[in-house]
């Protein structure tokens, strides 16, 4: 029995790693040996019923080898490698990635954890994801982790399964079958130059006396010689090595290895098109210098660059118009792109007004658009990025399209119940291109006149009120009350428009009524200079009507002198040349 708890070494194996140095050669007997620690060298249990406890240490620049024998390894959290030897043994490789050697011919299966007739004997292995052939003729099966399975010589068939595997088939005459996953075959062993080409689908001539047949295998490692690696229509991952290798990725994206840094390489564009360059080393005895074609992406050991891009396409929006009073919030239209690369695209957009945002995809309104007193038509800019810079961009004009206005709510009752508000219903009423008069109800009503010479009566609530082109009047027939009753008046023009006030909303306000000339619908009657101010309130006793231009307000002072609190009754806009000749009793 031997137990390790500090660093046990062969002096050679740190300076001849791999030379058959050992750092513990066992007795023929049944040896248990628990390491605890490390151990630098090779571990050769030699003959015996033999157990290794390696849970909690390390085997560096060696391996365990337990020898002809009924033997149990078990492994640490480290990468070690295995060698079963003759025998019905158990090896648990524990964490880390863990190989399991074989010199003799062997018939493997990752997939099992139960004991399996290797050739070598009843094995049973587990927590391990390498395994490397004999000189003899191994079967060697993948589980659906990522497993390395090496041949060596002999005609080995190497089924990858499940995960990213790569699969080293060795000499021979090989069948390779990936499986799922991203899979590799590697010749990275060989010293000539080979030929592979992956949309072959039976045996091909890999080199001199070698034959390889291979089966769902996206990514190729050559060999230390002038090679030529053939892609299929998939998206392949081709890595020279030394020598002056071709490289043709054909149909989908293909990336080419380097193992350099970019800096050490020159990449030149050849003749042919787009996709096809010589990437040079600079460094002698490296990778040499490779010819590409079809090949999308140089991978350096220090970044990956883009041998071929070309910017997004068709550059669309699904629909140009926006009915006006769209709520914001809704979707409107998408955007959408191709990229003859496949690559993914991002969008952005510009828009001046701020009406619009993109949301992913899709065309979000911010605010709703109105035909009468907003734009008719937005442009914008879209932008498509591909994943790697290249963008393109294009003017669109969503245009706003006009809608004829109906009630809302469902009817004309103040009660509520299903489909009526509760309270007064408010209207959304529009004119025509003719004369129209249009009338609101006690709701918070909206009024549009559009063109044509408009009369607009709001009524009680406080409604917001379009008298569009033409000579516009706007009518207040309804009681005072900045609460209730203040309405906004959002394209008065002092030069067309003319404000109406009931001569009966001032019956209470004796001097006033008394005052006024009394008009009517058929003949309005002139307001007196002496009625009518501006500013932010009364300046002597009969400024009954003041309007603020600083913050576009209408008032009523009852007395007309600013002794109390004036009335708000309307909202215009700011800075209007108001006078008593814009305003009529009626």
């Amino acid at each position: 029995m031997l137990t390790n708890t500090g660093i046990i070494e062969s002096r050679l194996a740190v300076d001849f790693p791999g030379n058959q140095d050992y750092a513990i050669y066992a007795s023929l007997g049944d040896d248990v040996i628990t390491n605890s620690g490390t151990i630098k060298g090779i571990v050769d249990l030699t003959k015996g019923n033999d157990t290794y406890h390696g849970e909690l240490g390390s085997v560096l620049f060696g391996y365990i080898s337990l020898g002809d024998g009924q033997d149990s390894a078990y492994g640490g959290a480290g990468t070690e490698v295995f060698y079963g030897g003759l025998g019905d043994d158990l090896i648990d490789g524990g964490g880390g990635l863990d190989t399991v050697a074989f010199d003799h011919a062997a018939t493997v299966d990752l997939r099992l954890t139960t004991a399996q007739n290797t050739g070598e004997g009843m094995d049973t292995l587990i927590h391990i994801e390498n395994l490397t052939g004999s000189a003899g003729k191994d079967t060697f099966i993948g589980d659906d982790g990522a497993n390395r399975l090496e041949g060596r010589h002999g005609d080995d068939t190497l089924t990858g399964n499940g995960g990213n595997d790569v699969l080293l088939p060795g000499a021979g005459n090989n069948v390779v079958d990936g499986g799922a996953g991203i899979d590799t075959v590697s010749y990275e062993d060989r010293t000539y130059g080979v030929i592979i080409d992956l949309s072959l689908a039976g045996p091909q001539a890999v080199g001199p006396n070698h034959t390889d047949t291979l089966q769902n295998i996206e990514n190729v490692i050559g060999g230390e010689a002038g090679d030529l690696l053939k892609g299929d229509a998939g998206n392949n991952v081709l890595t020279g090595g030394k020598g002056d290798d071709t490289l043709d990725g054909r149909g989908g994206v293909n990336t080419a290895v380097f193992s350099g840094k970019a800096a050490d390489y020159s990449i030149q564009s050849l003749e042919g098109g787009g996709l096809f360059f010589k990437v040079q080393d600079k460094v002698s005895g490296r990778d040499g210098t490779d010819t590409l074609s079809n090949i999308r992406f140089a991978q350096f050991a220090d970044k990956t660059v883009v041998l071929s891009n070309t910017a997004p396409a068709s550059l669309t929006l699904s629909a140009s118009a926006v009915a006006e009073n769209t709520p914001a919030g809704t979707t409107v239209a998408t955007v959408s792109a191709t990229d003859a690369d496949g690559d993914a695209i991002t969008y952005a957009l510009t828009d001046p007004t701020g009406t619009f945002k993109l949301d992913g995809t899709k065309l979000v309104l911010l605010k709703a658009p109105d035909y009468e007193t907003g734009p008719h038509a937005y442009e914008l800019t879209l932008t498509a990025t591909d994943a790697y810079g290249l963008a393109r961009s294009e003017t669109v004009t969503v245009t706003v399209t006009d809608v004829a206005d109906t009630p809302a709510g469902g009817g004309g009752g103040s009660s509520g119940g299903a489909g009526n508000p509760s309270g007064p219903v408010a209207l959304s009423l529009r004119g025509t291109a003719r004369v129209d008069r249009l009338t609101g109800a006690d709701g918070h009503d909206v009024l549009k006149g559009l063109s044509g010479h408009d009369r607009l009566y709001g009524g009680a609530g406080k409604d917001v009120l379009y008298g569009g082109a033409g000579q516009d009047i706007f009518v207040f027939d309804a009681k005072f009350n900045k609460k209730t009753n203040l309405d906004k008046i959002a394209d008065f023009t002092v030069k067309d428009d003319t404000l109406w006030l009931e001569n009966s909303l001032f019956k209470a306000n004796k001097s006033l009524y008394a005052a006024i000339k009394k008009g009517s619908e058929a003949k309005p009657a002139k307001m007196a200079s002496k009625f009518f101010t501006v500013g932010d309130k009364a300046k002597d006793a009969n400024d009954f009507f003041i309007y603020d231009k600083k913050t576009g307000v209408l008032s009523y002072d009852a007395d007309g002198s600013g002794s109390k609190a004036a009335v708000e009754i309307a909202t215009l806009k700011k800075g209007l040349k108001l006078t008593e000749k814009d305003f009529f009793f009626i």
